[in-house]
């Protein structure tokens, strides 16, 4: 679930002439249509201004607070192999603003729904430097990384072999050798320059997902006759589907 901030109004105190100043308090914050209260802890619980038998007694405004509204995000359809798109090489993005923001989660919320470890933008058709990913295992707590413009500066001499799969290429598994930690800098969901230092599954993910961005498949690093072989059968299934 993804937040906005509101614009912030007066707060407005509530008396209740039946109960003197042991009544209660509430602010509105007003933004577009919506309409929020919010009790201060110090008063109790929260009466809907205009009740009967409650009137206005001072006005005073707010320091230094936001609330902010829920909007859904949204799954998006995933692009499947063969498909043009997979193959071009994604653009970087200017600044992580709130239309990144919600690309980021909604990208998240596909990667779940699928269910998948990893997305990169160019998977929904966006060519934009623009990975997800989320090695939890089911069970644990959910521990999701957003990284834009994510580049690697560090990388291990040794490398470990993983057997990979692809959202973009459902059904089909491969081994792949890649560095065995990686060091990668990044702007996260803030707009802030970051660095992680990936190893074990989650380095074979975001360098996985890195490739993406370079218009490269997992399968891309196999044998031609493998390679071919893969994208001749999902060639097939989309057009059985599509028929």
């Amino acid at each position: 679930m993804k937040y906005e901030n509101f614009t912030l109004c007066p707060l407005h105190a509530a008396w209740d002439n039946k109960r003197g100043h042991e009544g209660f308090s509430e602010a509105l914050l007003l933004s577009q249509d919506f309409v929020y209260g919010w009790t201060r802890s110090s008063l109790g619980h929260i009466f809907k201004l205009g009740e009967k038998h409650r009137f206005l007694f001072k006005s005073f405004a707010i320091l230094l607070f936001t609330t902010k509204r829920p909007t859904e995000m949204a799954i998006l359809p995933i692009l499947t192999a063969p498909d043009p798109r997979l193959k071009k090489k994604c653009q970087p993005v200017d600044t992580v603003d709130d239309d990144i923001r919600q690309l980021m989660d909604d990208m998240l919320e596909t990667m779940y729904a699928a269910p998948g470890i990893g997305l990169a933008a160019p998977q929904i058709g966006v060519s934009k430097r623009i990975i997800v990913v989320d090695v939890a295992k089911e069970g644990q707590e959910a521990h999701p990384l957003c990284l834009a413009n994510p580049e690697i500066i560090e990388s291990a001499e040794n490398s470990r072999i993983y057997e990979e799969g692809c959202l973009s290429l459902p059904d089909y598994y491969a081994e792949v050798e890649r560095p065995d930690w990686v060091r990668v800098r990044y702007l996260d969901q803030q707009n802030k320059v970051t660095e992680v230092l990936a190893d074990d599954l989650l380095a074979t993910c975001i360098q996985h997902e890195m490739d993406h961005l370079e218009g490269v498949l997992f399968v891309d690093h196999l044998s031609k006759l493998k390679r071919d072989v893969i994208l001749r059968k999902l060639q097939k299934l989309k057009r059985t589907q599509t028929s």
